[in-house]
């Protein structure tokens, strides 16, 4: 799971304004220069909504790595004008479940469901997860038993805490195939194990990505044909991630599937 600049005309001063009336305007002012400022990288949470203001029905969260980062920006946009919906994302760039040294992506989960309690989350995360991994004292080879072994239970803790912080819905968003032959045998791995423990799950579904932007399964592909049999780029240049254009079509696929859940 983002202002034209506006000429002003000073009009004659008939009179001058009450000090009760340039108050407000300075409310005002001050409200709208807050508005107007540029976003900076970090993102401040939305005030909590006033006393008796009714809970939104949909409370969905997006969570996952910088593959993620266009997609959240994109389920935001879609859903922002959708009522009952509240929607909030957390990104970390380069941050997998591989190393757990890096982020602890376990506490983060546990902290979301505290805090914003989600009924629906979406995970898109294991881009950069194909590399050896330590879990205590032991080194595990990528694509070996234990390493195998290993992930799944990373995976299964995550898709666990959520599950048990009441969500509904968790849709966890397969790997789409990637530019590089080798990572992208890496990745279906990866992408293998999410669909196991997904299907283990209760109100966890696994969506994969692959028939979304190949052709052919298996192969990538930086375009898709639209319906007007034209061709539309939905990757980056880098062969991994997705464009504004992919995000955009991602987005809309997984609003498709949280639709179809009750």
């Amino acid at each position: 799971m983002p202002c034209a600049s506006q000429s002003q005309v000073r009009p004659r001063a008939l009179h001058q304004p009450r000090p009760a009336a340039r108050a407000v305007a300075l409310v005002v002012a001050a409200g709208l220069a807050l508005t107007l400022s540029p976003p900076g990288r970090a993102q401040t949470a939305a005030p909590p909504p006033s006393p008796g203001a009714p809970a939104a029905e949909q409370r969905i969260f997006i969570v996952g790595d910088s593959l993620g980062e266009l997609v959240s920006a994109a389920l935001k946009k879609e859903l922002r004008n959708r009522a009952g919906t509240a929607v909030e994302s957390f990104i970390s760039l380069g941050s997998g479940l591989a190393r757990s040294d890096l982020f602890d992506w376990p506490k983060k989960v546990r902290a979301v469901m505290a805090t914003f309690k989600p009924n629906r989350v979406v995970v898109i995360i294991g881009g950069a997860d194909n590399q050896k991994m330590m879990s205590g004292s032991e080194l595990f080879t990528f694509g070996t038993t234990g390493w195998n072994t290993e992930y799944a239970r990373r995976v299964r803790e995550i898709m666990d805490i959520i599950r048990e912080g009441g969500v509904k819905t968790m849709l966890w968003i397969g790997l789409p195939d990637v530019r590089d032959p080798q990572m992208n045998r890496d990745l279906k791995i990866i992408t293998g194990i999410f669909a196991t423990q997904a299907a283990a799950r209760p109100g966890c579904h696994y969506l994969d990505t692959t028939r979304l932007f190949s052709a052919t399964p298996g192969q990538y592909s930086a375009y898709v044909i639209k319906q007007d049999g034209m061709p539309l780029s939905v990757r980056s240049t880098d062969g991994k991630h997705f464009n504004s254009a992919g995000a955009e079509l991602l987005a809309q696929t997984i609003i498709a599937r949280l639709d179809q859940e009750p």
